[in-house]
């Protein structure tokens, strides 16, 4: 099975704009997510091995799973490195801004840019662990 193929048999993945290598190509890392997880945030044993996949502008809103009804809000010009994005059938739990975690929701299409969340979310630990050695 092909890495094609095998994405399209996973309910949710993990997709990170790793280097915009021109205008018009760019590479993506692709985790989807780990057999057996039903509830999730971005741990790292949330997601199985990444694979690589190169994008353009024609292809971008089918590779990255892209629902129809999001395809206005991603442009191709809006792709940056460093992002990150969950796409596939999960619903949030908490709200969109500030999601606790997500749990796979069959039937229902989500796709949500998480990096500035779980960036902030880094932070905070970061420094709550500053705050205990002071």
């Amino acid at each position: 099975m092909n890495a094609e193929q095998s994405r399209k048999n996973v309910f949710v993945q993990r997709i990170t704009i790793d280097e915009k290598l021109t205008d018009d190509l760019i590479r993506l890392l692709i985790s989807p997510l780990a057999k057996g997880v039903k509830e999730f945030y971005d741990g790292k044993n949330d997601w199985e091995e990444e694979q690589e996949c190169f994008i353009q502008p024609d292809t971008y809103i089918q590779e990255m799973d892209i629902p129809l009804s999001k395809k206005e809000k991603w442009p191709w010009i809006d792709l940056q490195e460093g992002q990150v994005f969950l796409s596939g059938q999960f619903k949030i739990l908490g709200s969109e801004e500030a999601p606790k975690k997500f749990v796979i929701a069959p039937r229902q299409e989500e796709f949500l840019r998480i990096d500035k969340r779980v960036r902030k979310d880094i932070q905070q630990l970061y420094s709550k662990a500053l705050e205990r050695r002071i």
